[in-house]
């Protein structure tokens, strides 16, 4: 792998894992019975970028597609935590953003 590729494979990496983080935060908080569904998929995206993390770490050939998986969850996600005020779920909301994007620029 080249250095390019190499950095940008540990930026995906690196998106991934904080946004597991967050997602896993932000579902143990639930703040109002409002955000269940932020709640419900708050673990979906974690167990994906948890999946994603694992595939691209050893360098699956499952790994792209895993990343198109984890960047459609991650923007739904970032969808339905945006709609909450609470600061954990705003701060999901940009992990999941940035998770996406990530991503994204990898499969592209």
């Amino acid at each position: 792998m080249s250095d390019e590729k190499v950095a940008h494979h540990e930026g995906v990496l690196a998106a991934c894992q904080k946004c597991a983080t967050a997602c896993i935060v932000c579902a143990g908080e639930v703040p109002c019975p409002d955000c269940e569904d932020a709640h419900n998929c708050c673990l979906d995206c974690a167990d994906v970028c948890n999946l994603c993390v694992a595939l691209l770490s050893r360098e699956s050939a499952l790994a792209e597609k895993a990343c198109g998986l984890c960047a459609e969850a991650c923007r739904a996600c970032a969808e339905c935590c945006s709609k909450h005020d609470h600061e954990c779920c705003q701060t999901c909301a940009k992990a999941c953003t940035e998770c996406a994007d990530a991503c994204e620029a990898f499969t592209a």
